[in-house]
């Protein structure tokens, strides 16, 4: 099996990242200092073979996507199983004053951050199986790719961090063109998971910080940071 090149960036930054509101399915504009940031992002991919981008459908990805569609010159789709975590009772509030507002919550979530879900919202699993399913339909793009999802456990594997290693599932022959996914910090850390085949453990350790570029390529994970 050929391998596949999947680019993974996240939303430019926006005005509730800068107030520290918990976006979910709500949403916020981009900060218009912002927009330079993502034009360097989308100059990354100019030489990187990018056959097919994909968004979320929530506006400040699709503002983001917008501007990357517009310098490579390629459409964008839009899927649903890239939005946010939704945080239920808690879009929109800061993200300071949610622990007074849910302490049962907050009391389940030191326990098992995995399987806990905000009130009348998503987990990191509920998440973790949108991306799944998503990364699942990435495997089955003509030509091949080096896509396998499964559920992970709670038992650490042995790992190099953000170059951590999946089982192998490396192959040779033609390359097929890469994807770049524009989504969110948690939606990203879960596609992540899925495609390298990472434990819950590592999805939550992993960090995306806005002006990053995951590469999940041949089993590998890379980052390239945007100051």
């Amino acid at each position: 099996m050929s391998t596949r090149t999947i680019y993974i960036m996240r939303h430019g930054r926006t005005v509730w990242n800068e107030e520290g509101r918990l976006q979910g399915h709500k949403d916020s504009p981009l900060l218009p200092e912002s927009i330079d940031l993502v034009h360097a992002m989308a100059e990354f991919f100019r030489d990187k073979e990018i056959g097919k981008i994909y968004s979320s459908p929530l506006r400040r990805c699709s503002a983001t996507a917008d501007i990357v569609s517009d310098v490579l010159g390629l459409p964008f789709a839009r899927d649903a199983r890239l939005m946010e975590c939704a945080h239920g009772l808690c879009d929109g509030m800061l993200l300071s004053d949610t622990r007074a507002s849910c302490p049962d919550y907050y009391a389940q979530w030191e326990k098992d951050r995995w399987n806990t879900a905000w009130p009348g919202g998503e987990s990191y699993r509920d998440v973790f199986l949108r991306a799944q399913s998503f990364a699942a339909d990435l495997n089955r793009l003509p030509g091949g790719g080096d896509v396998q999802a499964e559920i992970p456990d709670h038992e650490r594997r042995d790992c190099e961090g953000e170059n951590s290693r999946a089982a192998s599932r490396t192959g040779t022959g033609h390359r097929p063109e890469g994807c770049l996914v524009i989504a969110h910090a948690q939606v990203n850390m879960c596609l992540v998971g899925a495609l390298l085949s990472l434990t819950a453990a590592e999805i939550l350790d992993l960090r995306q910080k806005n002006g990053t570029i995951y590469i999940a390529s041949e089993n590998l994970l890379r980052k390239v940071e945007f100051a």
